[in-house]
């Protein structure tokens, strides 16, 4: 288990003592996004190389620790990239997010009657398989991950929203290392 790992589970335990909600309040969804994720290995020696566009979704459980924050869990993947580089397609270069995990904290602020904007902070662990002309090097890789959203409940048990994450930030092509983000649209079922 990573260090930021266990910081982040450390800041989670604190927070879940020192919330005064009973075991009652406390609301447990699930969810699934699906939407657009990008890979960018930033500038190297081979140029600047980036992913294309994939579709990829995320499965997440999630509880509301109070009207203020929440935590989440995730594991998702996305589908086979080709890469560009210096922003022309790279002929037999592809890279695939073959999974990724999340463990995000996030605080939030009601909007209107059913609404919630919020902001994610956590870690999160990729599984990067790039493929230079079917040669296939496979990386994991952590990293802290941040982003922003929101969130609109239809009814009591069913919510819609939309959202940007960047799950990992380091960028080196030679070590494996990517910037990786996504942007998704999210459907969560609210268990009573």
């Amino acid at each position: 288990m990573s260090r930021w790992v266990r910081y982040f589970m450390a800041v989670v335990a604190v927070c879940g003592m020192a919330n005064s909600a009973t075991a009652e309040n406390i609301k447990v969804y699930t969810g699934i996004a699906m939407g657009s994720f990008f890979t960018d290995y930033g500038s190297s020696a081979a140029g600047n190389i980036k992913g294309k566009a994939v579709f990829g979704s995320y499965l997440t459980i999630s509880s509301d620790i109070n009207r203020y924050l929440s935590f989440e869990i995730r594991y998702g993947k996305a589908g086979k990239a080709t890469l560009e580089r210096n922003g022309a397609t790279w002929a037999g270069q592809s890279v695939s997010l073959d999974s990724f995990s999340s463990i995000l904290l996030r605080p939030q602020y009601p909007f209107g009657r059913n609404g919630h904007i919020y902001a994610m902070v956590g870690t999160s662990s990729m599984n990067l398989a790039y493929s230079n002309g079917g040669i296939k090097t496979t990386t994991t890789k952590s990293g802290i991950s941040y982003g922003a959203g929101f969130k609109v409940h239809l009814a009591d048990t069913w919510a819609i929203g939309s959202e940007f994450t960047q799950y990992t930030s380091k960028q080196n092509f030679s070590q494996g290392h990517a910037r990786t983000s996504g942007f998704t649209a999210t459907v969560n079922y609210m268990f009573d």
